[in-house]
């Protein structure tokens, strides 16, 4: 998709319908796999760096 995008444009009919074909197969690969991963995947969330400077405060003190 990409080369026929570099080739054709990304306005070009044929690259929005590789592009429609490849969320297809995105989409049906999810619905077979993912599920099979999640299970064997932990679910870390990582902090980063820059997260220590950054402080979670009340927008709006109700008197």
């Amino acid at each position: 998709m990409e080369v026929t995008a570099l080739d054709l444009g990304l306005g070009h009919p044929n690259v929005y319908e590789l592009s429609q074909a490849l969320d297809q197969l995105h989409n049906e690969w999810h619905r077979e796999y993912a599920k099979e991963l999640d299970k064997s995947v932990e679910r870390i969330y990582p902090i980063r760096p820059h997260s220590s400077t950054i402080r979670e405060v009340p927008i709006r003190t109700v008197v």
